[in-house]
């Protein structure tokens, strides 16, 4: 009796899971044993109040959950945190209000994104447990007050990604201890005690009151793969820091900060860089002129109001002196700086 019981059990649960997969995920399934081959989903639970068991799905690898946030579904299944052989996770605009410790029974993940979650305002001590983890992508949670100190545990994450989360001041210090930390993208600020081994970083990018720790990050004695390094701010900023000049390896920058005055004249010292953005300022006057022996693409361009403006007099002299090194192999001796001529609305 207990078998048979168990037995109708286990089909009502295949039944529920194969319309709830067949009316939110669009999957056709006209076998039961369907259910344990399928190893990627798409899932919109619009108008859903409970998902089903999703144990049942054992050869599942990647899971991409859309939500919204008038859905009354503000807890995800536990099931869901038993699907071992799950390797991708996206969550995007759900209501949730947690994540919980069996979060780390996903032993095989390797990729976890979590997208525009308002209400979620922290993420469980247990991510520390995620071996796998190579990718963690935190975007738009803007009830996120921290992170946990156990991210610095996580042995394979190359790629951190926290970006549009107002609430989150600082990343944890433990961040310093990614050895295989390759690309940070960030709004949030770094502690000024951080003590990291960064000898793995590739690619920086900081956005917003990040950018205000870029000179105690500079610093860092272990910076020596750094290739692309990004800033991005929109407010009121000091002068950039001369630390720069030291980041020789660089290939790629990007400069985006609208109140900008001037740029460091040790950027003079970056000798390996291949391509440079300037961009968004309209009160930067000068550019230091060793942005013309840049041995790819240069772009300078100035943002007054809602009009973009070319640099036109920097960039002709830019032109002129690429064709004439690529034509003659002529290097000019560049001056300190170049100045800009910047047309206003009326001279156009």
């Amino acid at each position: 009796m207990a078998s048979k019981r168990a037995s109708k059990r286990v089909k009502r649960e295949q039944t529920k899971l194969i319309e709830f997969l067949q009316r939110y995920a669009e999957v056709a399934i006209s076998d039961p044993e369907m259910i344990a081959t399928i190893q990627h989903l798409d899932l919109r639970p619009y108008d859903c109040r409970r998902i089903p068991k999703l144990n049942m799905l054992t050869m599942l690898q990647t899971l991409d959950l859309t939500m919204t946030m008038y859905s009354d579904l503000t807890c995800l299944p536990e099931s869901l945190w038993q699907l071992a052989a799950l390797q991708e996770l996206t969550i995007r605009h759900s209501a949730m209000t947690n994540l919980p410790e069996s979060l780390g029974q996903l032993t095989a993940l390797q990729k976890m994104r979590i997208n525009d979650c308002i209400m979620l305002p922290s993420l469980p001590e247990s991510l520390g447990q995620l071996a796998a983890l190579h990718t963690l992508e935190i975007i738009y949670c803007e009830s996120l007050t921290c992170l946990p100190e156990s991210l610095g545990l996580l042995p394979a994450l190359h790629t951190l990604l926290v970006c549009n989360c107002r609430r989150l001041v600082y990343l944890p210090a433990s961040l310093g201890q990614l050895a295989a930390l390759q690309t940070l993208i960030t709004g949030s600020e770094l502690r000024p005690a951080l003590a990291g081994q960064f000898n793995m970083l590739q690619e920086l990018k900081l956005h917003g009151r990040a950018v205000a720790c870029l000179a105690e990050f500079l610093k860092q004695p272990e910076l020596a793969r750094l290739g692309r390094l990004e800033i991005a701010h929109d407010g009121e900023m000091g002068r950039l820091p001369e630390l720069l000049g030291k980041l020789v390896t660089l290939r790629e920058l990007r400069i985006i900060c609208f109140k900008l005055p001037c740029l460091p004249k040790t950027l003079g010292r970056l000798t390996a860089l291949e391509s440079v953005h300037l961009g968004g300022s309209a009160h930067l006057r000068a550019v230091p002129g060793f942005v013309c022996n840049v041995k790819g693409t240069v772009d300078v361009v100035c943002w007054n109001g809602k009009r973009k403006k070319m640099y036109n007099y920097f960039q002709s002299l830019l032109m002129m002196v690429l064709c004439m090194r690529r034509r003659y192999g002529w290097h000019p001796r560049l001056p300190d700086e170049i100045l800009l001529e910047v047309k206003t609305a009326a001279e156009e």
